[in-house]
């Protein structure tokens, strides 16, 4: 089964939507929506690690090249997965199963069957694949496919714990996995080709699985918030003046809990804030706690206005953001949880996982942690409201420091927490950070490569250059990435607070063996030029840029 059978097999041909191949190191994302180049383009990336998601994660903008997507954005999966390691020198783990056999031994003990086991290069790959990809038709399918993999996960690690043996929590939607017919090159100097070990003709209905799901097991809480639109979801709420909350979950709640009971009849004398909307908060986020989806709590809310005689206030902006609120501490739970395991995890995907529970966590998307390491080294953090020079390393183990610095630059203050729970997230944003070696600084030359590595990894390079003038962006042009000096000296201050003229920083890449060349274009309907350099050729980028063919493609392939 070579690349292009094995994304067939997961989504069929086409897929119901571009298709994801990431790559390490460079952490670039193509994107396919027809697989005619999909080998093609994997022997040309002989030397990556390469990956796919489990899901079909949404891109914006399409095809992004610097995107994998969240779980909140995947759009479908294919089934279901497990990914074992097996004990190994690059595995800190002992605890593992000895070899590929034991672990398929296992897997296959378990309810269902593989469809596919893949040989990932140190370990097992298994995927349980349905009779078609389950295409989420709301925010409550995707939240039923994010539980359903939560408890299958469980499955898999009771499995194997009862041998002694540990797997690696991999339940997220967005979760990357190998492609077989690449190469796992973990280890550079032992390269092991990651290939089809069985596959099977076997294929599943979900409800298979769903209905294993016992009634008592936790469900996983998200939501996905449109800050433009206010929705909870991508099609809204129903708002309607005679909603009614759910009747079995309703009475069941009145019965068990008082405290739901003195919310709804407007008796809770431990509230501070009796107004409706501080009531309508109350039994939003107990509504949730019990696993009520988005629209019976909004209905709920309605039903309770409706009796109270109160303003129903039929806005979709005011019961998205109330659920949205009561929500948050249950995501931010769950975000932590994960945090805790993924700083014992020894896995490509630790860091991601990372990243994206301390967003939660923070309520600031982090984009990337960089360490410049030095004596001292010094720590910086991209977020999607503005980067943030950390400096030293009192910076982020000072809780109050940190809390400081991320509000001055994104004007979020983000939530104290115990001193146990800060050391857990200092703990996890360190083991997530991306080591740059900045060099000694009595040798400018070694120091301006590494900035320019850097300023390249984090910027766009686009092959439009009338859009590079107007932006200040990196550009590819005649086989080679330029830049302007102007973006990349701003670059420098705001990430070393190094302060660099115009001049010295010239002398600079010169000894770099950068050149300065002079390039022509139309800018706003005139003919003009515009001074730029010529990125040194020792210099790496990870750009590909788009082949001649591709662009003269009016249906591109990725």
């Amino acid at each position: 089964m070579d690349p292009k059978e094995f994304l067939t097999a997961l989504w069929g041909s086409p897929p119901p939507a571009p298709v994801l191949i990431w790559r390490l190191p460079d952490r670039m994302s193509t994107w396919y929506t027809r697989y005619d180049r999909v080998c093609q383009d994997l022997a040309n990336w002989a030397d990556d690690d390469i990956y796919t998601c489990v899901g079909l994660p949404h891109t914006d903008p399409p095809l992004a090249k610097r995107i994998r997507g969240k779980a909140e954005q995947v759009t479908a999966i294919a089934g279901m997965w497990a990914d074992v390691d097996i004990v190994h020198p690059l595995h800190k783990k002992t605890n593992l199963p000895p070899n590929m056999e034991k672990a398929v031994e296992v897997l296959e003990s378990l309810p269902f069957t593989p469809t596919i086991l893949v040989a990932s290069g140190h370990g097992v790959q298994a995927w349980w694949l349905f009779d078609e990809p389950w295409i989420f038709q709301s925010h409550e399918e995707r939240t039923s496919a994010q539980t359903l993999a939560k408890w299958w996960h469980e499955q898999v690690n009771n499995a194997f714990k009862k041998e002694g043996w540990a797997v690696d929590s991999v339940w997220d939607i967005a979760r990357v996995m190998r492609v077989p017919g690449t190469t796992n090159n973990k280890d550079p100097d032992n390269p092991v080709p990651v290939t089809i070990l069985a596959e099977e003709k076997i294929r599943f209905d979900r409800t298979e699985f769903l209905d294993r799901i016992p009634p008592d097991f936790k469900p996983v809480v998200t939501v996905s918030h449109d800050r433009d639109t206010n929705r909870v979801n991508g099609k809204g709420l129903q708002l309607d003046p005679e909603a009614t909350a759910p009747t079995e979950k309703f009475y069941n709640l009145m019965d068990i809990s008082p405290q739901f009971r003195a919310t709804w009849e407007g008796k809770r004398k431990d509230l501070r804030d009796q107004s409706p909307s501080a009531y309508d908060m109350a039994l939003a986020s107990m509504a949730i706690h019990n696993g009520w989806t988005d629209q019976e709590t909004a209905n709920l809310l309605i039903h309770r206005r409706r009796k109270q005689g109160l303003d129903l206030k039929l806005r979709e902006n005011y019961y998205a953001t109330t659920i949205s609120k009561a929500r948050r501490p249950i995501e931010r739970e769950e975000a932590q949880q994960n945090l805790t395991d993924a700083v014992e995890m020894e896995t490509d995907h630790a860091s991601d996982i990372i990243k994206e529970s301390l967003s939660t966590v923070f309520g600031v998307g982090i984009i990337r942690l960089i360490k410049f390491k030095g004596d001292p080294p010094t720590y910086r953090m991209l977020t999607d409201q503005g980067d943030i020079t950390l400096g030293k390393i009192g910076n982020i183990t000072s809780q109050k420091s940190f809390r400081d610095l991320t509000a001055a630059a994104t004007d979020v203050l983000i939530p104290k927490v115990n001193n146990q729970t800060w050391e857990t997230q200092v703990n996890a944003l360190l083991k997530a950070c991306e080591e740059i070696d900045v060099g000694d600084s009595a040798h400018p030359v070694e120091e301006t490569k590494v900035w320019l590595e850097a300023y390249l990894t984090e910027r766009t390079i686009t092959e439009e250059l009338e859009l590079a003038a107007s932006i200040r962006s990196p550009f590819f042009e005649d086989g080679a990435v330029k830049f302007f000096l102007d973006d990349f000296r701003k670059w420098v201050e705001s990430t070393s607070k190094n302060l660099i003229d115009a001049f010295t920083m010239s002398q600079r890449l010169k000894l770099c063996n950068a050149h300065q060349e002079t390039v022509h274009l139309v800018f706003a309907g005139k003919r003009t030029t515009r001074s730029v350099w010529r990125l040194p050729e020792d210099i790496e980028t990870g750009f590909q840029p788009t082949p001649p063919e591709e662009l003269q493609d009016s249906q591109p392939n990725v």
